[in-house]
This record gives C-alpha cells, sequence and structure tokens, in this order.
C-alpha cells in the first residue's frame, strides 16, 4: 500500500535560472520503506527517478459560475536540464 511502500525523498532541491552545480548526497534523502523495513537509499538498484513542482492553479476562466468556479493548473512552460549527472560514493 501508500503505507508501506515508500520512495525516498529528497527536498528542496535548489532550482535556479542559470546552470549551477548541485551536490546532493545520499545521506540526504529521506528513507524509503519497504514493508516495514527501512531502506536508506545509497544508489544500489536504482529503478527510476521522479520529480515533482508545485503548479498554481486558477479559477477557470471559462467557467459559468463565478461563485464556485472549477480551479485548472496555470498554463507555463517548465523545462529542466540535467546536465553531467553523476552518481558518486
Amino acid at each position: 500500500t501508500t503505507e508501506t511502500c515508500k520512495p525516498a525523498q529528497k527536498l528542496d532541491i535548489p532550482i535556479t535560472m542559470d546552470w549551477t552545480q548541485v551536490n546532493i548526497l545520499w545521506a540526504d534523502f529521506t528513507p524509503g520503506l519497504s514493508g516495514a523495513t527501512t531502506v536508506a537509499p545509497n544508489g544500489d538498484n536504482i529503478a527510476g527517478f521522479g520529480w515533482s513542482v508545485n503548479v498554481p492553479f486558477i479559477p477557470d476562466p471559462a467557467a459559468g459560475d463565478a461563485s464556485m468556479p472549477p480551479y485548472i493548473a496555470m498554463p507555463s512552460d517548465l523545462i529542466f536540464n540535467l546536465d553531467d549527472l553523476a552518481f558518486i560514493p
């Protein structure tokens, strides 16, 4: 379940407009969970990476009821460039 199987996470990775080298240690990640076993990330057996970005929502301008409009994601362009990704002990 989502309570017994959780990936390791790292929040608040700095993002800048200009190229900036960012070093993240495995110890900086919050350990994951597999069943009742805590899994500390160390670079072994990587199955993938996931990224999430906070996206602002705005009232839908096409909605007819202004008192309780549905919300939609604010249109915007997001471009991420990863360069020279390296895994070091």
